[in-house]
């Protein structure tokens, strides 16, 4: 109690004693446990719980430990599962909502694989539109999601890279006996190995054959067996500079030489994803520059990634069912989506068809051709409308100049 005395005085910070609890090992007695929380005059509870926001003791399964993270995105699943939400309205929510709900965990610990991979079965799961119980065709893997956009993917985050990303920020020594933080935060130090070389100052704390110093691309390392013209160009390419006098680390994937957490995530993003390649005809990032309503971008995506569930994708997948057009009774249904021209009137005329198809295969409805035609043509003046009223909006809250506060991902 003196001992926190001195640290109110020197503070300035007055601990509340009546919020504060105590816990105890099984080592001290129950008469001691009394004694001491009387003389303390705090609160005796059995476990320590949570404290602002995070675990304050780890279990021995850190699965069990975290298990509140993937609670509460299946209950933010749950309340949104009834509405009628589009795709893109979705994956909205996914950006906006689920992927936060980890990141201050995210920030200090290293979650657990199995955890982590549970978490993103039920967003793909949410994603796709399962049913109550979660089941349901996942048409496309959440792995292909995770890719930028101009890479073929919707651009959802990797939550493995994302949280080595988080935690690098705490790079240290791993020392004796550490924790299960100290751990988290040394096995994310990969990151910054990768991705951080020397700054020269007067070269005494560089290894020059073992460490990164170089400013090439593919590498600060000295390349051994080494080419001697093109390594007496890469080094005499290191500017030296009179004022700086001591070595230090940068990092080399920022103009400030800086880390950031969103640096660190693309760089591994960007590592995974090397050796992959597109497949002929799949969708980049011209796609989603497409001036159309969102939900028909995210049409003709699905039919780029050959994820739409037309009667061909199902037979694909072993259900069983007719494989004729629902319209015509006569050419499989896959043939009318073959034009992948990217357009903007056409996004959204494939959209009205494809809608025009759902209606006519559950619920026995269906347009006529003409009557397609004026939906497509109202759904576009609906949409230009709303945009012509948002540019103008921008405009005007452009020429007020009123203060405005700036969120930035780091």
């Amino acid at each position: 109690m003196e001992i926190l005395k001195v640290y109110e005085q020197a503070s300035g910070q007055e601990i509340n004693l009546t919020k504060s609890k105590v816990f105890f090992s099984c080592n001290f007695s129950r008469a001691a446990q009394e004694d001491l929380s009387n003389m303390m005059g705090v609160k005796h509870v059995m476990g320590t719980g949570a404290y602002l926001g995070l675990p304050s003791m780890m279990r021995r399964s850190k699965k069990e430990t975290f298990a509140f993270i993937k609670d509460e995105i299946w209950k933010r699943i749950n309340l949104w599962r009834s509405r009628p939400l589009s795709r893109a309205g979705k994956e909205i929510m996914i950006k906006s909502v689920l992927q936060a709900i980890p990141t201050y965990v995210m920030s200090i610990y290293l979650l657990p694989d199995s955890l982590i991979d549970n978490i993103e079965r039920m967003i793909n799961a949410f994603c796709w539109g399962g049913g109550d119980n979660n089941k349901g065709i996942r048409w496309l893997a959440w792995k292909r999601t995770v890719c930028p956009k101009e890479e073929g993917g919707l651009g959802f985050r990797d939550f493995q890279l994302f949280n080595m990303a988080m935690v690098a920020k705490q790079d240290s020594k791993l020392g004796n006996n550490p924790s299960f933080t100290w751990r988290s935060i040394w096995k994310s130090r990969k990151v910054l190995l990768h991705g951080c070389r020397w700054s020269i100052g007067d070269g005494s704390n560089i290894k020059v054959m073992g460490e990164p110093w170089l400013r090439v691309e593919d590498g600060g390392w000295v390349a051994s067996p080494q080419n001697q013209e093109s390594e007496a160009n890469m080094i005499l390419a290191v500017p030296l500079l009179h004022l700086v006098e001591r070595d230090r680390v940068v990092w080399n994937e920022e103009g400030d030489e800086i880390y950031s957490v969103r640096s660190g995530y693309q760089k591994l993003l960007k590592e995974r994803n090397s050796s992959s390649r597109p497949r002929k005809g799949e969708a980049r990032g011209v796609l989603w520059i497409v001036q159309a309503p969102p939900k028909a971008k995210h049409l003709l995506w699905r039919i780029c990634k050959e994820c739409l569930p037309t009667r061909t994708r199902f037979r694909n997948r072993y259900v069983q069912c007719p494989i004729e057009c629902p319209f015509c009774l006569v050419v499989p249904e896959e043939e009318w989506l073959e034009d992948k021209q990217v357009a903007r009137k056409m996004a959204t005329l494939l959209w009205c068809i494809w809608q025009n198809r759902n209606s006519n295969v559950w619920n026995n409805k269906k347009l006529r051709t003409q009557q397609v035609g004026i939906q497509e043509m109202h759904l576009w003046n609906e949409w230009e409308m709303a945009q012509d009223m948002l540019d103008e909006y921008h405009g005007q809250d452009q020429q007020m100049l009123t203060p405005c506060v700036v969120v930035q991902w780091q």
